[in-house]
């Protein structure tokens, strides 16, 4: 048993993705009890991850709720009782709530899921929230998806009404493409929701609230539609100014979803005539290597700082973005024009990350990604160019 003021965190998945090891880190040098959970055997796992956890319990599947429950209940037996669980992935968000309600632990419970899973659910809290959305519809049968074509007219997007990233979403542009829909799924056994196209950017709002509800920062990430790059291009990049309009209905959404010492990731999308629409809400840091984008572009450490706010409810950086930073990643199937040495001779006072991305990410992703920063929107739209030219 540990102290009455050791904190217990137990962390779902610390080992993945590799670069989310640092929570842990952090939260142990802040003197808390990481109690690890993942599928790896001890001889796997990252030196420094292993030196910071507490305890580790290895499971034949993060998805196996049983497995997880075993492991608390281990973790409740040798260190008393467990004040938080958590795993940055929306993969497991709904396992993180079981094990919280099963343990009487404080954050998101079994019965606030809906909220932060289905598209359904998230389009009228923020409507409630006086947030603008796209016309948008859960679809139970294929006549809904008829009814709601005709009213709205082409293009619609369907998606599953519960799904993570972008798997199994379709943009719909015509007759063809709505009857192919739905001779190849099955709508009858499967929700999907289905809104009105909107051509635009999407917007995002990301940062971490504390305990009482606070947000401790923020920032904004924008994802296509506003450099001249090749279709297909993978990049994205962190702000360095967010839009007044933008900061305001991303706090809006904080507080009616009532987000709570986690990290959000919050998109909007911006249609050409500037108008903002709430899309989704995900309890959780943004994905990839922003993490790492955003302490590159406040000269922070997000990591720190977050085990700061889980032990203390504190945050102590004055953070205020100085650098446009933005991820680009180049596939290995393409013949581009400049080579890595010309590259880094180049910018390499811009260039603060270039690395292999894992195998499942690199589909959505592509293989080699660089992380550049720079004080101009100018300068960071050259080095994108630069980094995407190809044959």
């Amino acid at each position: 048993m540990t102290d009455n003021n050791t904190l217990n965190y137990v962390y779902i998945s610390p080992h993945f993705p590799p670069n989310f090891y640092l929570f842990a880190v952090n939260l142990a040098k802040h003197g808390v009890n990481v109690l690890g959970i993942t599928d790896m055997n001890d001889s796997d796992i990252n030196p420094a991850l292993k030196h910071a956890m507490k305890a580790h319990y290895r499971v034949n599947s993060l998805s196996d709720i049983n497995e997880l429950k075993n492991a608390c209940h281990y973790f409740t037996h040798h260190f008393g009782k467990i004040d938080f669980v958590e795993s940055h992935l929306e993969s497991w968000l709904e396992n993180e709530a079981k094990l919280r309600t099963e343990f009487n632990v404080e954050g998101i419970k079994i019965n606030d899921i809906p909220n932060f899973i289905r598209k359904s659910r998230m389009k009228k809290i923020f409507q409630n929230a006086d947030i603008t959305t796209s016309a948008g519809i859960l679809i139970k049968n294929s006549q809904d998806l008829l009814d709601f074509v005709y009213e709205n007219k082409f293009p619609v997007i369907v998606k599953p009404d519960i799904g993570v990233g972008a798997g199994d979403t379709y943009k719909i542009s015509n007759d063809e493409e709505l009857n192919r829909f739905i001779n190849s799924h099955d709508i009858h056994n499967r929700d999907f929701f289905a809104e009105k196209f909107i051509e635009g950017t999407i917007e995002t709002f990301d940062g971490l609230a504390d305990k009482d509800g606070n947000i401790l920062f923020c920032t904004s990430l924008v994802y296509s539609g506003t450099l001249e790059m090749k279709e297909g291009a993978k990049f994205y990049y962190l702000r360095k100014e967010m839009p007044s309009d933008l900061e305001l209905v991303g706090k809006k959404t904080v507080k009616a979803f009532n987000i709570k010492a986690k990290f959000f990731h919050i998109e909007f999308f911006r249609d050409f005539n500037n108008n903002l629409f709430g899309l989704e809400i995900n309890v959780r840091p943004p994905g990839g290597f922003t993490t790492d984008m955003i302490n590159f572009s406040a000269d922070a450490d997000i990591y720190n700082e977050y085990a700061n706010m889980i032990k203390n409810n504190s945050f102590d950086t004055d953070f205020k973005v100085k650098y446009y930073t933005g991820f680009f990643a180049r596939e290995d199937w393409k013949t581009y024009i400049y080579t890595y040495d010309e590259i880094f001779e180049k910018y390499w006072k811009n260039i603060v990350f270039s690395g292999r991305i894992p195998d499942v990410f690199a589909p959505l992703m592509g293989n080699q990604g660089f992380i550049v920063r720079a004080e101009t929107y100018e300068k960071i739209t050259e080095i994108f160019k630069y980094l995407d030219k190809s044959v």
